[in-house]
Formats: structure tokens, sequence, C-alpha cells
């Protein structure tokens, strides 16, 4: 289930209580996972860490504090897969995802409650309904065999015929279902993409909480800059994300206080080139080496390599 307040149902109410976070291993979960400690540590929340690169690790976490914890914080894991099944969870344990990787597990999504999810619902595309994908299993009611003495052998024999046309429909309607519940699950998760970036949802959180900082903004800049850079969201949605990082920067900008002047910590939004590192490196090898310019030249043929130093010459 998704979590509608961030501030009540999630920061408000892990005060006082011992968590356990667990992280993967990418910028995005790093980033997010600073900001996030730096909101428990507002709350004196008591909690540990661990970083975990798969299914595996996630379940060595869990089962080596599962008797003592029972509050647990996934960034950018867990929100693929049916969690409460995997690590086959005691129904007193409760865990928190927040998860960029899509699509999200439908178990997590209508979990009654153990799984809540910190994500925005609409940054799920095309989720099924419950009743489409879950259905009540009813028992059969038994028959009453015991006949009264005037029933013949014909009624018998009818109320028997009627019976076996309504179960031969139950069970045409049950397989519809599940070939229509088949396809809906298929449809939905054929494919694989990248949400927002967690940090920027976690900075959000520390904005309503008029907890944020410039280090926090710079953090959650950094998270959706690789998102970019690695191509696992679209130019669109990175325009969408940066407006309002850029008004954050600007509102913080002019909100100086001894830190700020002692560090002299300014963020300025410029547009800059899409070449590695090409502020260290020489021009040659940020061409060379950048995946745009790689494959836009095919560098790694003789021709593209001449063309790289036809480049270079025009240049100058």
């Amino acid at each position: 289930m998704y979590v509608e307040d961030l501030k009540k149902d999630f920061y408000e109410f892990l005060a006082g209580k011992r968590v356990f976070l667990v992280v993967h291993y990418d910028i995005d979960s790093i980033c997010a996972c600073k900001i996030l400690q730096s909101l428990l540590r507002y709350k004196h929340v008591s909690y540990s860490l661990a970083v975990v690169r798969g299914l595996e690790d996630l379940k060595t976490a869990y089962h080596e504090n599962c008797a003592d914890v029972k509050y647990y914080i996934l960034l950018n894991c867990g929100g693929t897969l049916d969690v409460i099944e995997e690590l086959e969870a005691d129904e007193d344990v409760t865990f928190f995802i927040l998860d960029s990787h899509r699509p999200t597990d439908l178990c997590n999504i209508y979990s009654n409650g153990q799984v809540k999810l910190l994500s925005l619902p609409d940054e799920d595309v095309g989720v099924p309904h419950f009743h489409d994908i879950f259905r009540e299993e009813s028992d059969e009611e038994e028959e009453d065999e015991n006949d009264s003495e005037g029933s013949g052998s014909e009624d018998r024999a009818s109320k028997r015929r009627r019976l076996d046309e309504e179960s031969i429909m139950k069970r045409r309607e049950r397989r519809l279902w599940e070939e229509n519940r088949d396809k809906l699950v298929f449809d939905y998760s054929q494919f694989t993409y990248y949400a927002r970036a967690s940090a920027i949802r976690l900075f959000e959180l520390a904005w309503q909480l008029n907890k944020e900082d410039k280090d926090l903004l710079w953090l959650a800049i950094v998270a959706l800059t690789e998102q970019m850079l690695f191509g696992k969201i679209e130019n669109t949605q990175y325009t969408l994300e940066i407006g309002p990082l850029q008004a954050h920067a600007n509102r913080l900008q002019n909100m100086t206080n001894d830190t700020d002047v002692l560090t002299s910590l300014k963020i300025a939004f410029e547009k800059d080139l899409r070449l590695a590192l090409y502020r260290h490196w020489s021009v040659e090898d940020s061409l060379k080496y950048s995946m745009f310019t790689a494959v836009k030249m095919k560098l790694w043929s003789l021709r593209g390599d001449k063309k790289l130093h036809e480049l270079l010459a025009d240049m100058g």
C-alpha cells in the first residue's frame, strides 16, 4: 500500500522505534540514505544499516536482524519482488520501501499494511485493479445428501445434471478470469524502467519538515544527474525534475548562514557538456570515453578513430 502522508505515517511513526536501513549500492541509494540519516538524527531514531547487491544479501540482512528489529526501510531494493514471501517475514514486521526500480510488485502495492510504499502512486504505470488480479477462493458448499424419502431417482438425476452444468460454468468463468489475469500481469511486468530518484522524494520530505539545506539539495541533484547520465530516465523527465530543484537552489541561496559563509557553499545551475570527466581528463580522452560521442562516431572502428582526430584538428 502507498503511504499518503510521509510526515505522519512514516517519519513521525518511526519516532522512538529501532529501524534497520537496507540500502542498494547505486548512487541514488547512497544519496537517499544520507538524506534519510540526516532526518532520522533529528528524531533521535536509532538505526542499523546494511548495503545489499541482490536478493541473497537482502535475505541475509533480514534474517540476521529479524529477531531484534521489526521495522525495515528498503532504499532502491525490494520494490520489484514480493518481500513478504521472499523473506518469509513475520506478521509483526513492517517494511517501508522506497525503490526507483519499476515495475513495483503487485503484492507490495495491494499489501494490507505490512508493506508500505513511500513512492507516489502515479509513478507506477498501468497497475491492474485488485479484483482483476486477486480472487478469493470460495469453498464449494458440500451438498446435502439427506434426500427426503419421497424424492425419486429422477429428481436426484435432474439435480445432479444441474449441479454438473453449474460446475462446468464456474470452471469456464475461472479459466477466462485466469487468462485475463495472466495477460494483465504480463502487460504490466514485461518492461522494466526507472521512476524518479529516491533521493528527490526524501528531499521533498525534508523540505516539508523544514529541515532542508544545501547539502541535502546537492545529494538530490547528484542522484538525478546519475539517472540522466546513465540513461535511466529520459531527457523530458530530467527537465521536469530539475525545475523544482533549481527553485530550491535559488531559495536556499538567499538563506545564508554562518556555515555557508565558512564553507563558501554555493549551488549554481549551468548548462554543461555531456562529456565524461572533461574537466579532469584531456579533451581527447573525454570524447573517446563518453558514451554519446563513442557511439555517434563509432570510435571502435578505424574510421571512427579518424573522425575523432579530424574533429580534434578542427577544434585546434
